[in-house]
């Protein structure tokens, strides 16, 4: 469904849509019949606007919750490694061979 309400589409000084309020059912099929320089194309391009708009604002919903879901995953196991000691082993590891390579290049 689309719908405009009380839409103002501007360029510079010259408002080209004034007030356009819309409603269009998915699914039907909708007729712009008007005089040239009216706007139709302005308006379908707002429609096109908007599409994209929420596109992009699904998409980073989605990617925010996969990745509040993916971090929150880690930070949880994170946790778990630590209360089992597995997270002190996997640092320990990590500082004796970085101390083995500081070490054997000197």
């Amino acid at each position: 469904m689309i719908v405009f309400d009380d839409v103002h589409v501007s360029f510079g000084k010259l408002e080209v849509l004034r007030g356009i309020n819309l409603e269009i059912e998915t699914g039907s099929k909708t007729v712009i019949i008007a005089p040239s320089g009216s706007g139709k194309s302005t308006l379908l391009q707002a429609i096109k606007t908007a599409e994209d708009i929420m596109a992009i604002y699904f998409l980073t919903a989605l990617l925010y919750y996969l990745l509040n879901v993916t971090f929150s995953t880690l930070a949880r196991r994170s946790k778990e490694n630590a209360s089992k000691g597995l997270g002190q082993i996997i640092i320990a590891s990590a500082t004796k061979k970085r101390l083995q390579r500081e070490t054997s290049v000197k």
